[in-house]
Formats: structure tokens, C-alpha cells, sequence
């Protein structure tokens, strides 16, 4: 008879215990979030897409030694360039970024010995075909008209 008032108690104890935290739970502040109605602030080491860096006179800091692309895991990079007849720096001629096989991991930033490269704050992208998600990151490669449509897609 002890034993069941002591298992009677302990049990009466452990739902209290259970109804405490669910009534702290209901007063503690909101996780969720409304997306995409109200976004999330993002961090500033947040990585998206990847961009070509450009310096203040608008030209490419990229050279096109493909540092990058050799060593990107997900091998999602692909860097053509040539160099100019003039004599100036090798440049990029077309500079494709799949993204639909990158994963973020940040080596070609990271490796890239002219800072060329860096991350968006882009966190979303919808497409419809596998095509939309390969990207030339190159504008001397892009058609003006294509330039456009990628701009709209991708704010």
C-alpha cells in the first residue's frame, strides 16, 4: 500500500513536471518564421551563388589560371580564357558555374590567389530546367539580351 501512494505521488510529480514546461513553452518568443513573407536576416558569411570580383575601373580581377575549377570538389566550375594579343593579362573568356552540383563549400574563393571570386547574398533560386541552373559568370561571353533575362530571374 506504501509503495502505491509513493508511485501515486512521483506520478502526480512528473506531470506537473510536463505541464511546466509545456506552459513555459508557451510563453517563450516565436521560432518560426512567415518565409516568404517575412525573411530571415542572413549572416554575412552567408554563401550563395558565386560572382566574379571586378575592380573600381570595371574590369575583371579574374585571370583565368582555373585554380578554382581544379580544385572545386564538386567540380562545377569551368574557366576558359586567352590572353590578349597586345600583351596584357590572360582574362576569362567564358566562366561556367553549375550550380546546381555546387556545394558551397567555399574552396574556389578560398584558393583563388586574386580574390576574383566571392559569394552572394543570393539565397534562393527556382527554375524549371536543369539549364537554368548553369550559369556563365563572364559578361564578355553573355549576349546583352541574355544578360537581361538572368538579371530578372535572379534578383
Amino acid at each position: 500500500m506504501k509503495t502505491y501512494f509513493l508511485d501515486l505521488f512521483r506520478g502526480a510529480v512528473s506531470l506537473l513536471d510536463g505541464m511546466l514546461v509545456t506552459l513555459l513553452a508557451l510563453f517563450s518568443p516565436v521560432v518560426t518564421e512567415q518565409y516568404p513573407r517575412q525573411a530571415a536576416s542572413l549572416s554575412p558569411r552567408f554563401r550563395g551563388s558565386l560572382q566574379l570580383v571586378q575592380d573600381d575601373q570595371g574590369q575583371l580581377l579574374c585571370t583565368a589560371c582555373g585554380a578554382c575549377a581544379r580544385t572545386c570538389p564538386s567540380k562545377c566550375l569551368t574557366v576558359q580564357g586567352e590572353k590578349p594579343t597586345d600583351g596584357g593579362r590572360k582574362m576569362p573568356t567564358t566562366f561556367r558555374y553549375d550550380i546546381s552540383r555546387c556545394s558551397f563549400c567555399g574552396t574556389c574563393v578560398m584558393i583563388c590567389p586574386f580574390s576574383a571570386l566571392s559569394f552572394t547574398p543570393v539565397r534562393t533560386r527556382v527554375a524549371t530546367s536543369r539549364e537554368d541552373f548553369l550559369l556563365e559568370l563572364c559578361p564578355a561571353a553573355e549576349k546583352p539580351s541574355e544578360l537581361r533575362v538572368r538579371q530578372t530571374h535572379h534578383p
